[in-house]
């Protein structure tokens, strides 16, 4: 069942019923009890002491395209996950307009995460920008590469300062960033993937084949972590 198994995490996923719930309904309202008595010092210290567990977050981590370190605690066969992350200081890059496959929530266990949300629109509408969307495919398939235009309006715009929280459907666009001179980090509960591709705004890199960090690059960002 487990891929990447975490002890310390596993009653957030079975209050959260990720092993059986792809739509975030129900899963903000557990994360944030979470969050308030589990604080980020003590996440990232269940891993530092755990060497396999660390080898095993250390497999998948990524420095994500978008501008973030990706650090995946827990995730099950399914693809329901558990992560955390994190935009260092200088991580204030918007990246681009993008959806997802699955759904996610998140709160902000520190710094304060800038956020754009999109909608569909007509063309004609002020303020509307025409894009080419592409599919992002897991893994990648050749119509990715086939751009997709479509109308879309920035709805909103806004921030998410430490101790709130946020629900995303898989179908919403938006863009994320980090706030300059600060270190952002978020914990995410994430279902499995509803649907086989998302959609972004350019032909980003793949997002399956990516080198993984080393066991002490991954070490040095956790203690990084630890020490705010």
């Amino acid at each position: 069942m487990w891929n990447i198994p975490n002890t310390q995490l596993r009653p957030l996923y079975e209050a959260a019923g990720l092993d059986r719930q792809t739509r975030n309904d129900t899963w903000k309202a557990p994360l944030c009890r979470f969050a308030e008595t589990v604080p980020l010092r003590r996440i990232v210290q269940h891993v530092l002491r755990d060497d396999e567990l660390l080898r095993s977050v250390a497999a998948v981590a990524l420095r994500h395209p978008m501008g973030f370190d990706k650090l995946i605690l827990l995730r099950d066969n399914r693809g329901a996950l558990i992560k955390i992350d994190v935009w260092w200081e200088e991580d204030d890059d918007w990246g681009t307009i993008h959806n997802h496959r699955f759904d996610f929530s998140s709160t902000v266990l520190h710094g304060e995460l800038r956020t754009r949300l999109f909608v569909d629109a007509d063309p004609a509408t002020e303020g509307a920008q025409t894009v080419d969307l592409y599919r992002l495919t897991v893994p990648q398939h050749p119509d990715d590469a086939v751009p997709h235009p479509r109308a879309l309006l920035r709805a909103w715009e806004g921030s998410f300062p430490a101790g709130t929280s946020y629900d995303m459907r898989c179908e919403m666009f938006h863009m994320a960033s980090g706030t300059r001179g600060r270190t952002t980090v978020t914990l995410v509960v994430q279902g499995a993937p509803r649907h086989a591709h998302s959609l972004a705004t350019r032909d980003t890199p793949d997002l399956t084949p990516v080198t993984p960090m080393s066991v002490p690059e991954v070490r040095r960002r956790l203690e990084r972590l630890e020490a705010l």
